[in-house]
């Protein structure tokens, strides 16, 4: 049973690893062009790479810390955790979403690519 919530662990970070780096690469090219809400992306990104980066190394330094010091200092490592996860998440969605709002407002008639205007007859 051990190994299979490792690998289940293992394959839910891949995969948030790796959506994230995407999301880092892709919002670090466009931060010329799309500026402060590309900025705010990509802040977003880093800190939900941080949090998972530190989920993902708890969770392997855990059995170490309860070989070391008991039960009791692993309900604290788990508190302080829990409470360090929860800050990082609100800090990386908040990024994210003040990103796009950031390019709803500031963008300049003619400046998104994806938007084509209608030709004038």
């Amino acid at each position: 049973m051990k190994m299979l919530s490792v690998a289940v662990l293992f394959v839910s970070s891949l995969i948030q690893l790796s959506v994230l780096i995407v999301g880092l690469v892709l919002t670090g090219r466009t931060r010329r062009t799309g500026g402060d809400s590309a900025s705010k992306g990509l802040i977003g990104c880093a800190v939900l790479l941080l949090n998972l980066l530190i989920t993902v190394g708890s969770s392997f330094a855990a059995p170490v810390m309860y070989r070391a010091s008991g039960v009791s200092q692993l309900e604290v490592f788990y508190a302080v955790r829990g409470l360090l996860s929860a800050v990082l998440l609100s800090v990386g969605i908040g990024f994210l979403i003040a990103g796009v709002l950031a390019n709803g407002r500031s963008a300049a008639p003619g400046s998104s690519p994806l938007y084509r205007y209608p030709a004038q007859p």
